[in-house]
């Protein structure tokens, strides 16, 4: 089958000539009515090792492992100090870095997938070393990161490949930079002023915008979407000067929700001289900030 866009699925049943299926029955051929051939594998040896890596904090690195077999099926867990991470199950791992992850070392069970009358093969990679350089704050500026024809998805889950960086003046990326790409905004905020603060996006097309809980990216929690296109500044409309439906309201953090279907009650509580999130509602001296948007080809 060929998927070229909008929704994707694929199904396939039998039955006895003239017992025509009812829409939204499960496919009959599963259990021991079908059957995979495949190759049955003879070795798994690691050849490449994963190499340290020395990268400055809030910078994502990479730790590859290359292999040396002929099975079909391949399980891969990555540890981190010899404990499992949690949902590292990729024939690659992509690490954002903070300070504490200074000195930890990484590496990687390979197995094959343990189907009935296959040979087991099972591998464990060397450790690599990671060292993390403390970054230098640049005052008065914030970091764009943009990737030629990424997607927020990829920029997420640092799949979107290696950006061109540049420090702008202010969080407001320039307008009509091209087609079909992702970029990424992210920095600091230090409240001016005691109060309570809303946070509000406005992009072309869907953006995400996030802010922490602290100065610590980990921490990280979305406050706000662009769900659609909208102009530049457009802060209190959307598509062009649009005032209803979820997409006004998810631009503001006052009002976002992770459904969009109910809007978050406007917060009356102010904080001393912090910044706040409105999804966890906890407060700091300065927020690390990071807005993720996207524009597709046109």
């Amino acid at each position: 089958m060929h998927e070229g866009g909008g929704g994707y699925n694929f199904g396939f049943t039998a039955a006895i000539a003239g017992n025509t299926p009812t829409n939204g029955d499960d496919t009959t051929l599963t259990g021991n009515v079908i059957g995979a051939v495949v190759a049955n594998p003879t070795k798994l040896n690691i050849v490449t090792q994963p190499a340290n890596a020395r990268v400055t904090e809030l910078s994502t690195v990479t730790f590859n492992v290359g292999l040396d077999t002929d099975a079909e099926f391949l399980a891969f867990q990555w540890q981190k100090n010899g404990q499992p991470i949690s949902g590292a199950t990729g024939a690659s791992l992509t690490v954002l870095t903070t300070l504490a992850d200074n000195g930890a070392k990484y590496s990687v069970n390979v197995s094959t997938v343990n189907y009935p009358g296959l040979a087991s093969f099972s591998a464990t990679s060397a450790e690599a070393t990671l060292t993390v350089d403390q970054a230098i704050e640049v005052s008065g500026s914030l970091k764009r990161e943009f990737f030629p024809g990424g997607s927020r998805a990829s920029v997420a889950n640092n799949s979107a490949g290696t950006p061109t960086v540049t420090l702008i003046k202010g969080f407001e990326a320039p307008a009509n930079a091209g087609d079909n790409y992702a970029q990424r905004v992210s920095g600091f905020f230090s409240p001016p002023v005691t109060g309570l603060y809303a946070f509000v996006v406005a992009a072309d097309d869907d953006a995400d915008l996030y802010i922490s809980t602290d100065d610590k990216p980990a921490n990280k929690r979305l406050v706000a979407q662009q769900p659609s296109w909208g102009n530049p500044r457009e802060w209190q409309t959307a598509e062009a000067g649009k005032t209803d439906g979820t997409i006004v309201t998810q631009k503001n953090s006052l009002y976002w929700s992770p459904t969009a279907a109910t809007p978050r009650p406007t917060p009356t509580a102010s904080a001393s001289r912090r910044a706040r999130s409105t999804t966890s509602r906890a407060s700091c001296t300065r927020a690390a900030a990071a807005i993720t948007s996207r524009l597709p080809s046109t």
